[in-house]
C-alpha cells in the first residue's frame, strides 16, 4: 500500500475531464461477474482523463494529458499542493495540525474542502464529503490502508513540530510549522528513494550526486500509465488487523481479515471504530500477493467504480489508460529504454511460458500474432516473476532518478542550506520504522525494523495467506437507477418545460402589445401638443377587393382629413375633405353580414371600411361628424354642428 502513497505524492493524471469522455468497453456474453444474465449488451465505463485542450488537435500535437500533482517529493500527500487546504488543516498553534475528536485523529471536513469521494459499491451510497478525515490529498479516504498510512504522516507532523517548539520556544508558529514541513518532507523523500524504492526493484539508485539542473522531473506516460501500476499485483484481497501481543482480530462475520471489495470509500468509518495501531501492525504482519501478471479479485472484477456500475476491473482500465494517454507498443517502450525488441513470443518470460505453456500462444491470438501491438502494461506485467520486470523496472528507476536529481530541495543537496551535514545524516539514518514508532502507540519488539519486508524470525507472522474464499464475499456488480422514484417530478418537470416556450411567447406578446399601446399614446399626444388638435383612430377592416381585406387604423386629423394607417403608423390611405363640395358615405344594412360603408370625394379612389359591428358603425360616423365639425367643413344651418343631412348629397345603400 506504501506504492499508493508514492503514486499520491507524484501522480493524479487519471481523473476524468469536464466534459465526461466515457469509453464503453465491450463485455464478453455471460460473463460471470458483468453479463450473468447473457445479454450480451454489458460494457464498461471508462472515462477519459483530462488533458490540456490546447493539444490533441492535430497528429503532430496529440493529447497532453495533465497531471494535477507537482512531480516532485514534497508532501503533497501530507500538505496537499493548496495553501488554502493547508491552512483548513492547521491549528496556527505551536506550529501543528488541529485534531480531530478523537486523540490523535485528523478532524472531520466540516470546512468542505474537496475531497474526492464515490459510492461505496457494497452500500450504493454517496458518503457526505463533511464525513471525510482531511488530509492533504483527496484520495486518502478510499481504502483503510492508505487512511492508516495518511494517519502515521499526519502525526508525524505533530511529533517533529513538537520537538522544535521545545528546542526553539522562542520561534512563532509559522516558524515551527515551516521547519517541520521541512523535516517531514525530507523525511519522505529519504523513505521513498532509499528504502522503498530497493524494496520495490531490488535496485538503488546509488548516491546522491547533487542537483542538476538540465534534467527534466516530469512524470513520463509510460510510468505512469504502466510501470507504476505493477503495483497493483501486491494488492491482497483484505488487510489483517492485530494487537501487539500477535492477537489477529477478526473481520466482519467472524471471517480473518476485512475484505478490500467491502471497504472501499468507507475507509473513515472503519478506521474509527478501530485502533489504528491495529491496522498498521497487521499490514507490517501481512504478506504481499505475489510479484507477478496476476491480480486479486477484489481489484480485478470488484474494484469501485460510479454508482451506475458499482464494480470494475482495475487490470482493463490499466490498458485502457495506456491507450488513452497514447502508450506506443511494447517493443517501441523496450528500445526506448535501450532493451532488446523481442522478437519471439515465449521470450516476453521464458520462465512463465514453461509454467503456462497456453498462455502466451493465446496471447499471440488475441494480437494477431503481431508483437508490434501488444500494449506496454501487458508486456511489462507479463515479464514479471519475482518483482518488475526489465522495462518496468527500468522505467521506474529512471522516472525516480530523475525526480530526485531534478529537485533543487532535495534534502541532500547541501547548496540550498535547508539542513547541515548532520542533519542530513540524521534524515538519512530515520527509516518508516522510526516514523511509526514516533507516532504510534507501539512497544518496541511488536514490529521488524525493515517494515517492507516480513523474515523468519520477525514479530507476529500471519496466519495464512489470504485468499477470497476465507473473507466475506463481495457484493456482486449493481446499478444505480437515476430515475427511480422520480417519475412524477419528471412529468410534472417535462409539463413545465412545454408550457416554457408558451408562457414566454404570451408574456412576450402582452410585452409588445404594452410597449406598442404606450407608443401610441405617446405618439398622440405628441401630435396633440405638436398641432393643438386631438387626433382619434379607430380600428377597422379596408376592403380591397372580393378576397382580399386589411386591417387598419383609421385616423382622424390632426388637419382636415383622415386617413388609414397600418399597425406600424405607416400611411396607407388619405381622404382629404378641404374643399369638397361632395362627400358620399354609403351604408350597407344587410343584417346578416358585418356592415361595410363607403366614403366617396371626387377626384379620389372609393374606400370601403367593415366593421364589426353596427355599433362600431354608427361610432366612426358619430366620430366623423365630430371630426367635420370641429374643423367647421360645413355647417348649413348654422346651429354649431354638422348632421349628414347638410351636405350636398348624401346617399345610403340598403
Amino acid at each position: 500500500m506504501y506504492r499508493q502513497l508514492v503514486s499520491s505524492e507524484i501522480l493524479m493524471a487519471s481523473e476524468s475531464g469536464c466534459p465526461i469522455e466515457m469509453h464503453k468497453i465491450d463485455i464478453e456474453k455471460c460473463d460471470e461477474m458483468y453479463d450473468a444474465e447473457c445479454t450480451g449488451k454489458k460494457f464498461m465505463p471508462f472515462h477519459r482523463a483530462w488533458y490540456d485542450h490546447k493539444t490533441g488537435q492535430s497528429p503532430n500535437s496529440p493529447r497532453e494529458q495533465i497531471n494535477r500533482m507537482t512531480s516532485w517529493i514534497e508532501g503533497s500527500f501530507i500538505y496537499s499542493t493548496s495553501e488554502a487546504w493547508v491552512n483548513a488543516m492547521r491549528s496556527f498553534t505551536n506550529g501543528t495540525f488541529k485534531l480531530g475528536d478523537s486523540e490523535g485523529m485528523p478532524p472531520r471536513n466540516k470546512d468542505r474542502v474537496p475531497i474526492f469521494t464515490a459510492p461505496a459499491p457494497h452500500i450504493m451510497r454517496m458518503a457526505s464529503p463533511e464525513k471525510m478525515l482531511l488530509l492533504g490529498d483527496p484520495r486518502t479516504n478510499q481504502n483503510p490502508a492508505i487512511l492508516a498510512i495518511g494517519f502515521v504522516f499526519f502525526r508525524f507532523h505533530n511529533v517533529v513540530a513538537g520537538k522544535i517548539q521545545q528546542e526553539h520556544p522562542e520561534w512563532l508558529d509559522e516558524e515551527v510549522f515551516q521547519r517541520a514541513r521541512r523535516v517531514v518532507v525530507a523525511t519522505l523523500q529519504n523513505i521513498v528513494v532509499y528504502e522503498y524504492l530497493p524494496a520495490l526493484i531490488g535496485e538503488s539508485l546509488g548516491e546522491y550526486e547533487g542537483y542538476k539542473a538540465d534534467v527534466h522531473p516530469g512524470i513520463s506516460h509510460v510510468f505512469q500509465s504502466a510501470a507504476f501500476r505493477f503495483g497493483h499485483t501486491m494488492i491482497p484481497p483484505g488487510l489483517y488487523r492485530r494487537d501487539g501481543q500477535c492477537n489477529f482480530r477478526l473481520g466482519p462475520n467472524e471471517t480473518s481479515a476485512i475484505r478490500l471489495c467491502s471497504a472501499w470509500w468507507d475507509a473513515v468509518e472503519i478506521l474509527v471504530n478501530n485502533s489504528v495501531e491495529e491496522f498498521i501492525l497487521g499490514m507490517a504482519s501481512q504478506l504481499a500477493e505475489r510479484e507477478d501478471s496476476l491480480l486479486c479479485s477484489d481489484v480485478r472484477n470488484k474494484l469501485f467504480g460510479p454508482m451506475e456500475f458499482s464494480r470494475r476491473d482495475l487490470g482493463v482500465l490499466n490498458i485502457m489508460r495506456g491507450r488513452d494517454t497514447g502508450l506506443p507498443d511494447y517493443n517501441t517502450a523496450r528500445r526506448s529504454f535501450h532493451l532488446s525488441p523481442i522478437t519471439n513470443w515465449t521470450d516476453i518470460n521464458p520462465v512463465l511460458a514453461v509454467q503456462q505453456p497456453k498462455l502466451f500462444p493465446k496471447l499471440a491470438e488475441l494480437y494477431g500474432n503481431d508483437l508490434g501491438n501488444v500494449d506496454v502494461y501487458i508486456g511489462g506485467m507479463l515479464e514479471s516473476t519475482n518483482g518488475p520486470g526489465p522495462l518496468f523496472t527500468a522505467v521506474i528507476k529512471e522516472q525516480l532518478g530523475r525526480i530526485r536529481d531534478a529537485d533543487r530541495f532535495w534534502f541532500e543537496n547541501s547548496d540550498n542550506g535547508m539542513f547541515t551535514a548532520g542533519e542530513i545524516e540524521e534524515i538519512r539514518q530515520t527509516t518508516f520504522h522510526d516514523v511509526i514508532f514516533s507516532t504510534m502507540n507501539i512497544s518496541e519488539g511488536e514490529i521488524q525494523r525493515n517494515v517492507f519486508f516480513f523474515r523468519d524470525g520477525d514479530p507476529c507472522p500471519q496466519p495464512t495467506q489470504l485468499n477470497a474464499s476465507l473473507l466475506t464475499p463481495c457484493n456482486f456488480l449493481a446499478g444505480y437507477d437515476y430515475f427511480a422514484g422520480s417519475e412524477g417530478p419528471y412529468i410534472y418537470g417535462c409539463l413545465l418545460l412545454a408550457f416554457v416556450p408558451i408562457i414566454a411567447a404570451g408574456a412576450g406578446y402582452g410585452v409588445v402589445k404594452l410597449q406598442n399601446s404606450k407608443r401610441r399614446k405617446l405618439k398622440a399626444r405628441r401630435e396633440e401638443n405638436n398641432n393643438g388638435k386631438s387626433v382619434d383612430k379607430m380600428v377597422v377592416k379596408e376592403w380591397l377587393h372580393l378576397n382580399h381585406k386589411r386591417l387598419v387604423k383609421v385616423k382622424f386629423g390632426p388637419e382636415e382629413a383622415f386617413y388609414t394607417v397600418n399597425r406600424k403608423g405607416e400611411k396607407l390611405r388619405k381622404v382629404n375633405f378641404k374643399g369638397v363640395e361632395l362627400l358620399t358615405i354609403e351604408v350597407t344594412q344587410d343584417a346578416r353580414k358585418k356592415p361595410m360603408l363607403l366614403v366617396r370625394v371626387p377626384r379620389d379612389y372609393d374606400l370601403v371600411l367593415e366593421f364589426d359591428s353596427n355599433a362600431s358603425l354608427k361610432r366612426f360616423l358619430h366620430k366623423l361628424e365630430t371630426f367635420l365639425t370641429s374643423h367647421n367643413i360645413v355647417d348649413k344651418d348654422g346651429d354649431g354642428r354638422i348632421s349628414f343631412q347638410e351636405f350636398p348629397r348624401m346617399e345610403m345603400s340598403q
